[in-house]
């Protein structure tokens, strides 16, 4: 197996204790914290939530070459931590090929993990917005998972669930835009609906 491997790095800060807050949970202070600079990773639901909530170690990818040492710098400066954000789309297509991906791999959620994830339905799934925070332990061309795909995957450590904050999404590795001491005005206006 070929691997990239990055060097160990410490367990998350104390900061890190509020981040155990529901998917849903109303505690925005990471938002203004140490995590808040962290890179961002926006992947489609239900993959993103796969990894923050049902065990799915891996987020494969065909990077390579100058792009994937270029992702993989930007990660880097984040202490190899990035936060996951779960895409604004999902397809009915998609669904339904990740419902046979779990189901062929034996990997499908009990009714239990949905129950922790906070979701009752797939069309509960947060979506547009961070979830949740993981560390890369190092890219792999190969695994024995059952989660792989190919032809490459960031293999994560250390996943944890954020309470949801909306946010736009890009391609590879990207900052939140503005990071305050603050909360933003709209975040706090999301907040105040939730609470509704």
């Amino acid at each position: 197996m070929t691997t990239l491997d990055l060097p160990f790095l410490p367990a998350m800060p104390a900061e890190a204790a509020e981040v155990r807050a529901p998917v849903l949970g109303l505690t925005p202070g990471w938002a203004s914290g140490e995590l808040a600079k962290l890179p961002v990773l926006a992947i489609r639901q239900p993959w993103a939530t796969s990894i923050v909530h049902f065990g799915k170690p891996l987020e494969n990818r065909a990077w390579s070459g100058r792009y994937l040492a270029l992702q993989l710098g930007a990660l880097r400066r984040g202490g190899n931590r990035f936060l996951i954000q779960a895409s604004q789309g999902m397809t009915r297509d998609e669904m339904a090929g990740w419902r046979d991906f779990v189901k062929d791999r034996g990997v499908e959620p009990t009714a239990e993990m949905m129950s922790a994830a906070g979701v009752k339905t797939f069309r509960d799934l947060p979506r547009g917005g961070i979830i949740g925070v993981a560390r890369l332990a190092r890219w792999v061309t190969e695994s024995d998972s059952p989660w792989w795909i190919g032809p490459g995957a960031l293999e994560m450590t250390d996943v944890q669930p954020l309470a949801f904050m909306p946010c736009k999404g890009a391609l590879g590795f990207f900052g939140l835009p503005n990071v305050r001491a603050q909360p933003r005005p709209w975040l706090a206006r999301s907040l105040r609906m939730q609470d509704a």
